[in-house]
């Protein structure tokens, strides 16, 4: 299944230790021309937990331009994957422009970049 930029999936995603996967959603970060060419695409993990402020952006269905999410959420901009296409469990939802654009800028803080 190829995702495009700014959806939302369900995927098995790897602990740290590489020990074993659990299902997690994550927010698409590479570009829709990007997902069509390689078998890889680069994603944000998408988490309950909103332990990590100042890393984090809180999405809730309202930050949806489709699909529904619950409960609320935050995008993990501190916690990236490279993920094969052919591990997605299903796509269920996608980011408004608005709060994709809120993920990149928070992205860019952690990297020291300024927009």
């Amino acid at each position: 299944m190829t995702l495009r930029q700014r959806d939302i999936a369900l995927v098995p995603v790897p602990f740290t230790d590489l020990s074993a996967n659990k299902r997690r959603p994550v927010a698409v970060l590479s570009t829709t021309s990007h997902n069509r060419k390689s078998e890889e695409e680069v994603v944000a993990a998408v988490a309950s937990n909103t332990a990590a402020p100042g890393r984090t952006v809180a999405i809730s269905s309202s930050d949806l331009a489709e699909g529904t999410l619950r409960p609320d959420r935050v995008v993990r901009a501190d916690k990236l994957h490279t993920l094969s296409q052919r591990i997605v469990v299903r796509r269920y939802g996608r980011l408004t422009e608005s709060a994709f654009q809120q993920v990149l800028g928070r992205l860019d803080q952690l990297l020291g970049r300024t927009r």
